[in-house]
């Protein structure tokens, strides 16, 4: 249950022993493209399709956006906004994505690409909130933490 904890030190480079063990927060699953998350009660759910060959899926905590996730097969990668970071590949629950963190003055930024054609689905995720301060930056990591293929 706590799987979000060894992702977050995985994320930032953080040491590996972890003194604190949080307390496991009540989820609803959400299933979209292929995969689950786990989301925090409060948390909804929009979907729009600006194109005809993709969807952006928005995860919003009141009025703040926590994660957004692209699904469709013409994914940015970083985007053009990123610095010049480098893109290194993570495991969740056994799926493979390239993860890309940053922090500028403007708060914490993550991308993740998941290329879903790998597990049996015809789509890529690009999962990426962009300057959120560190609350809701962890709140987006311990959703991504859940990410699962369905």
């Amino acid at each position: 249950m706590n799987s979000y904890l060894l992702l977050s030190t995985l994320f930032f480079g953080q040491a590996a022993c972890i003194a604190a063990v949080a307390k496991p927060m009540k989820q609803k699953q959400y299933v979209m493209e292929g995969v689950k998350l786990n989301l925090p009660p409060e948390m909804f759910t929009t979907k729009t399709s600006p194109g005809p060959d993709f969807d952006i899926y928005t995860f919003k905590s009141s009025d703040v956006v926590i994660l957004q996730v692209y699904a469709g097969l013409n994914p940015e990668f970083p985007s053009e906004s990123a610095p010049a970071n480098n893109v290194r590949t993570i495991e969740i629950n056994r799926l493979l994505l390239k993860n890309h963190v940053w922090t500028d003055s403007m708060g914490i930024s993550r991308e993740c690409l998941l290329d879903m054609r790998k597990y049996g689905t015809h789509t890529i995720l690009h999962f990426y909130y962009n300057h959120l301060n560190a609350h809701f930056a962890n709140v987006a990591d311990k959703i991504l933490s859940t990410l699962e293929k369905k």
